[in-house]
């Protein structure tokens, strides 16, 4: 399950925990559950991708390609900078 589907899940069972009623697929209250638990989705993955990314040995794409060892062809050891693995 994916951030989006667990955001609905969670926000839907909370909603009928403090209302004591299930919304309707189609109310308001339902439409801004899912517009919400899309928006927070997007930002849950950016800040996956960020984190991810913020380390040279887990970076991937244009981050990736940004770190030292990654143009010259070493790598990172032990804290150090190693040029040959």
């Amino acid at each position: 399950m994916g951030y989006y589907e667990e955001l609905v899940d969670k926000m839907t069972t909370y909603y009928c925990n403090q209302t004591k009623c299930t919304p309707d697929q189609a109310s308001d209250v339902m439409i801004r559950i899912r517009v919400l638990a899309d928006q927070l989705a997007e930002h849950c993955k950016t800040a996956e991708a960020a984190v991810q990314n913020a380390f040279p040995l887990t970076a991937e794409g244009e981050a990736f390609k940004a770190v030292p060892f990654a143009q010259g062809g070493g790598s990172v050891r032990g804290g150090g900078y190693v040029t040959s693995l």
